[in-house]
């Protein structure tokens, strides 16, 4: 039995050591021709490697908009930034699929690289714009809304019964 399983991890070894991820095309990302060239073929890693990094890509922006809903939860003021990172969330799972239809429908214009790359820029320019928000912004306007709840927790409030009591009394 141990034989067996040597036997196949050897063969699982042997296949990753053929295998190899091409990275001829990273010298050409500078390059105009490189981005206005026509699709990636289909049977290139990348797809692989572009799925992966947009669904850690989901994945991190959810895990991100539940740890700031739970901290709106303790000081509302992170309305910006729940938003943001939703339409963020939304622009990256509307982009990808449509640049997949739009590849399958052979459509060169809207499956080019460069609209794969401008919605990468606009998502990472997206992103660190609500980075900006959450670390210079916020932390301001948070102490604000703990100096306006600590004032107002001060002030004598009158109920709406007090307020019909007095008025009882003063009839009488």
């Amino acid at each position: 039995m141990l034989d067996q399983f040597t036997s196949r991890w050897q063969t699982i070894t042997t296949f990753f050591e053929t295998q190899s991820f091409p990275t001829n095309d990273w010298a050409r990302l500078g390059s105009w021709s490189y981005w206005t060239g026509g699709p990636l073929d289909s049977q290139t890693p990348y797809y692989a490697f572009g799925l992966a990094v947009f669904l850690i890509s989901l994945i991190a922006l959810e895990v991100w908009r539940r740890r700031l809903k739970k901290a709106h939860q303790a000081t509302p003021v992170y309305t910006v930034p729940l938003v943001q990172i939703s339409n963020v969330f939304y622009f990256l799972l509307l982009m990808v699929p449509s640049y997949w239809f739009f590849r399958i429908q052979s459509i060169s214009y809207l499956s080019s690289r460069l609209v794969l790359g401008a919605a990468f820029i606009i998502a990472l320019a997206w992103v660190i714009w609500i980075i900006i928000v959450v670390k210079r912004r916020l932390p301001q306007e948070q102490v604000s809304y703990l100096e306006k709840e600590r004032f107002f927790r001060y002030l004598p409030t009158t109920s709406a019964s007090d307020q019909s009591g007095r008025k009882k009394g003063k009839n009488k």
